[in-house]
């Protein structure tokens, strides 16, 4: 093989868009195989063991870059008699088992964990979140949506692992940009069948794809306009909101020699790429029509400014550039997105807040707040227990229908992240929680102060997933908890 195209394929950019590029084919590809599915199971998770044994940091690379563009984790499954097992389990128990192995070889780390100060807080967390399934169980729920309520959290068992791992920042920024990449272009591919109607909402395969792998989900906003979102679009709004900020801030302008920046810097290319990624994952975010992103990224924008013309000394005529961008990105990407449907009449920003769906989902969340609130009020410290039931009314037509006219609806859990959590773990596990993650963004806003660029971008991260987590549920959720993972494996790394 020529000396050129080995040197090409040892890039770490090309195999991690390979990597994903034969994950979303092979997902699609034994989608309607069952025995087809078992054995590409079986052979990813040996891959992931064989890699893990190998070296420990790199299971935590596969586990994050399984989020990043997973969704719910059904990429690929083994299909059981009435279930599965997700390709998330699966690299949580491998990964996690072959860690555990290694660990108790060497007990030393162990001790590490176990002095870890934020660790030791998300313990107090955790007594009473168990309470909370006895509190569940003894309040008459039913063991399914108990379990449905913990199963997420029960992400943070890799805690030790990200504890004891030395991650690479430069690693998992080369995973959070090709991963947001492959998202973007299966967010536009999709969104040109549907809009052309290669595919459609229903008897469809590429529909029972989406939906049956978790991945996310459609809906027709007003034709030719569709919804396309992903969960794992949070991803898009990361990298976005790194690449500006990498973008925003030079090497002389940081506390010591960064290594992502340095690279941009020494690179035309790079940065016209870069760019490039802060345009697509703009566009991706106006696709996915989530008005809790948009929210969260102008949020974003508002602390991001200010920690760089305060903290990292930023020119206020390179941030007003900057800030010009946006409305020139949000004109650019409807122009785009018109392109891809083909109907230049079509507004993107207008159409999910004027329409039929937006004005329904907007109804839904505020019929959620006066039961939890109530719920909350009976049990204010302690809460109902998890698998404790939501009755409320709605107006979403897939609720309100002939069939259910008055729109009466039981929900196990809510849009109100926050709220969620106060009616299952009380306000005494909502203090806890959130203790425990201002701890987590206080240490990082210190080391901030001091011109760390690593530290301010994970402090932005945080703050925009603790904003989402308001009105769509990311804090109960491997997506966000595999987020709150990474900022405790770097800061100890630091450390």
């Amino acid at each position: 093989m020529p000396e050129k195209i080995i040197k090409l394929f040892s890039n770490p950019w090309l195999q991690l868009f390979l990597g994903f590029l034969i994950l979303e084919i092979v997902s699609f590809a034994v989608f309607p195989y069952a025995w087809l599915s078992r054995i590409v199971f079986i052979i990813i998770l040996a891959l992931a063991a064989w890699a893990t044994i190998a070296k420990t940091e790199n299971g935590a690379y596969l586990l994050l870059a399984e989020l990043v563009v997973g969704g719910l984790g059904y990429l690929l499954s083994y299909p059981l008699d009435g279930g599965r097992i997700s390709l998330r389990l699966g690299l949580f128990a491998v990964v996690g088992l072959i860690w555990l192995f290694k660990l108790i070889i060497n007990i030393k780390k162990a001790k590490k964990i176990c002095c870890n100060d934020r660790f030791l807080l998300l313990v107090l967390f955790f007594i009473i979140f168990c309470y909370a399934v006895i509190n569940g169980y003894l309040n008459g729920h039913p063991i399914g949506a108990i379990f449905t309520d913990l199963n997420g959290y029960l992400y943070f068992g890799l805690i030790g692992l990200f504890l004891t791992v030395k991650l690479k920042p430069m690693r998992l920024m080369q995973i959070l940009l090709i991963g947001s990449f492959m998202l973007g272009l299966k967010t536009l591919i999709i969104l040109f069948l549907f809009s052309h109607g290669y595919a459609v909402v229903g008897p469809s395969l590429i529909y029972h794809w989406i939906r049956d792998t978790g991945i996310g989900e459609i809906a027709l906003i007003s034709a030719p306009l569709y919804r396309v979102f992903f969960q794992s679009h949070f991803y898009n709004l990361l990298a976005l909101i790194f690449s500006a900020f990498i973008l925003l801030i030079r090497s002389s302008e940081a506390a010591d020699e960064n290594i992502i920046i340095n690279s941009i810097s020494q690179s035309r290319w790079a940065k016209s790429l870069l760019w490039l990624a802060v345009w697509l994952n703009f566009f991706i975010l106006v696709i996915s029509q989530s008005r809790s992103f948009w929210v969260a990224g102008l949020f974003a924008l508002l602390i991001l400014i200010p920690i760089a013309a305060i903290y990292f000394k930023v020119a206020w005529q390179r941030i007003f550039i900057y800030i010009l961008l946006i409305p020139a990105f949000a004109l650019i990407s409807n122009f785009a997105g018109q392109a891809v449907i083909g109907n230049f009449s079509t507004d993107f920003l207008t159409g999910r807040i004027s329409g039929e769906s937006g004005t329904a989902a907007v109804s839904s969340r505020m019929a959620e707040l006066a039961p939890a609130l109530e719920l909350i009020k009976q049990t204010p410290l302690l809460g109902n227990g998890f698998g404790q039931m939501i009755r409320f009314r709605s107006d979403d037509p897939r609720i309100k229908n002939q069939s259910n006219p008055e729109g009466w609806t039981d929900a196990a859990a809510i849009e109100w992240g926050y709220l969620d959590l106060a009616v299952k773990t009380g306000l005494l596990g909502l203090a806890a929680y959130l203790a425990f993650l201002l701890v987590l963004a206080w240490g990082l806003f210190k080391s901030a102060l001091q011109k760390d660029i690593l530290s301010a971008g994970l402090l932005i991260g945080l703050l925009i997933l603790m904003i989402v987590h308001i009105f769509t549920p990311y804090l109960n959720h491997p997506l966000g908890i595999g987020y709150i993972l990474v900022i405790m494996a770097l800061t100890n790394r630091q450390k």
